[in-house]
Order: C-alpha cells, then sequence, then structure tokens
C-alpha cells in the first residue's frame, strides 16, 4: 500500500526532530528569561528564542525559519510558530499513534489516550480505561483542529487540521517507528521493520551477532562439562593406579 503524499510529508517534518530532542513551547519562556526582561533586557525572550533554535540540527532549523526568510520569531511570528509546531505536533502525534496501536493489538482492551501534560506536549494517559479502541487527541496550539470561517454570502467553510486529514482511512498498522534508528517510516509491506535497507541490515547484523553469541555460549558450556568430564575421569584412574 502507497502512503499518501500528505502523510508522507508529515512524517518527513516529523522526523526533521529527533525523538530525544525537546522541543518546549517557544512563547512560554522559562522564569529566569522573564525575569532578565523585566530587570531591562528588552530583548531576553528573542535572545532565548535563538538560542534554543541554534542548538536544534540544520534541516529543522531550516524548516523552521524558511516560511519568512529566516527572520526570528518575534518578526515573523506566525508562520515561525506555525512551523515549529507543526514539527512539535507530527512528532508528537504520530509516536503517539504508534504506542497507541501498539498496545492496543497487545492487549485488544486497554484503551489509550493521548492528552496533555503540564508543558502542554502530548503523553499517554492509561487511566482511561474505558474507551475501547477510540483515543482522543488533544491539540497542543491554535492552529491545530477544525477551523470554522464565515466566507462569501455568509456560507460556512471548515477548514481541517491536515493532520486529521493525511491520516482519514490510513491503515495504522503501516505507520512505525524503525527497530534501528527510531526513525517513524511508512511500512509499504506489513512484514518491514526498519525505515531503509541500511537499517535493516544493520540491525539483522546485530541481531545475528546475539544469535551467534547464545549459541557459542551454550557450545562452551558443553565443551567445558565435557572438559570437566574427562578431568575427573582422568583424576580418578590416577587415584586407582596409586592405589594399586
Amino acid at each position: 500500500m502507497i502512503v499518501n503524499e500528505l502523510l508522507a510529508r508529515l512524517i518527513e517534518i516529523a522526523n526533521l526532530a529527533p525523538l530525544a530532542l525537546e522541543m518546549p513551547n517557544v512563547y512560554e519562556p522559562p522564569d529566569t528569561v522573564l525575569m532578565a526582561e523585566r530587570l531591562g533586557d528588552g530583548d531576553a525572550v528573542n535572545k532565548w528564542q535563538s538560542k534554543l533554535l541554534g542548538k536544534y540540527p540544520k534541516p529543522l532549523r531550516d524548516y523552521i525559519l524558511s516560511g519568512n526568510g529566516g527572520c526570528p520569531f518575534n518578526t515573523a511570528e506566525y508562520e515561525t510558530e506555525r512551523r515549529y509546531f507543526i514539527v512539535r505536533e507530527a512528532r508528537e502525534k504520530l509516536r503517539s499513534l504508534i504506542i497507541f496501536y501498539r498496545k492496543y493489538m497487545d492487549s485488544q482492551s486497554l484503551p489509550i489516550r493521548p492528552a496533555h501534560n503540564g508543558e502542554g506536549s502530548l503523553y499517554i494517559n492509561l487511566m482511561d480505561r474505558q474507551r475501547g479502541n477510540s483515543f482522543d487527541w488533544h491539540m497542543t496550539h491554535e492552529h491545530s483542529g477544525i477551523q470554522g470561517i464565515f466566507g462569501d454570502e455568509s456560507v460556512i467553510h471548515f477548514t481541517i487540521d491536515p493532520f486529521i486529514e493525511a491520516l482519514k482511512g490510513v491503515e495504522a498498522r503501516r505507520i512505525r517507528e524503525c527497530q534501528k534508528c527510531r526513525r517513524i517510516f511508512w511500512a509499504g509491506r506489513l512484514d518491514m521493520t526498519c525505515c531503509s535497507t541500511r537499517c535493516a541490515k544493520v540491525l539483522r547484523t546485530k541481531n545475528w551477532r546475539v544469535n551467534v553469541s547464545v549459541e557459542r555460549k551454550k557450545q562452551y558450556a558443553v565443551e567445558r562439562a565435557l572438559r570437566e568430564s574427562k578431568e575427573m575421569q582422568l583424576s580418578k584412574r590416577k587415584a586407582r593406579k596409586k592405589g594399586k
């Protein structure tokens, strides 16, 4: 099965941010930054935002800033904010979906509900066990979800979150996390466990070494037992000879 273009793009965007990379709300700076601003450093927030972006991988940084000519947050706020949160939410939503489906398939009865934690990002809440195979997504910024607008002649139009559009009718089991590099990928074949041939080869080699190591340990144990048995028989023969 071929992935739709919108979902393929969202997966690509989600993979711009490594799994371990922290992506806090850039419009909720730490108290220390706010205090510095109150004490007279009017550029404190912008400096913190720029420093934060400076730590990110170049492809991620380029994507976030490319929509506004490389302007920092405070001079091209909307577009930079939108791109930042697209990456943040694509990564969190896709990973939460992978976890949800994996847990659901493991138990067939344990519902998992992505929800907010204290900082606004997604996490898996295991407390709600009354939802069967359904789950809720809570959007973490104002540009997500469904937006209604009044068009010409008072006609109502709705703009739906691209993430919802991308996932409609998609097989959840094909959205996976690579067992080697942990990147998100679309499994064109259901037996795929890695995002690329390279990762699959590395994983096979690793598994082969583990299996060989196990076999070698078994073989070593057998050889050691045989060696100890021979040594015991030899010592018994020597003892019998001395007795004679």
